[in-house]
């Protein structure tokens, strides 16, 4: 029975989106948010998506944190002047760079 019932609410949701594309995407274009019962409806999976695009976004920042980190030593190590070092990198970068080595 349940099956059957989530299956008709999932029928009626598509039909409503697809009768209704255009209205829709305005809605969420112009920022006006989700009514409360769809949010409500759709909490668990945003939460986890908002969870999961933060572990993403933490992921690529330390690759490319140390990718930057890696260049920065190697330009040091190449003799790259101070002036130089300074208009390619921030400081905090070049700190962690020089203390490295």
């Amino acid at each position: 029975m349940y099956i059957e019932i989530k299956n008709n609410v999932d029928a009626i949701l598509q039909l409503s989106i697809q009768s209704n594309k255009a209205l829709y995407t305005k809605l969420r274009r112009e920022e006006l948010g989700m009514c409360e019962a769809m949010e409500w409806l759709m909490k668990d999976v945003l939460d986890e998506r908002e969870e999961r695009g933060k572990e993403i976004g933490k992921e690529i920042g330390k690759k490319n944190g140390m990718e930057r980190l890696k260049d920065a030593i190697m330009d040091i190590r190449g003799g790259l002047t101070d002036s130089d070092l300074k208009k390619k990198y921030d400081s905090e970068t070049l700190k962690m760079a020089r203390s490295i080595g």
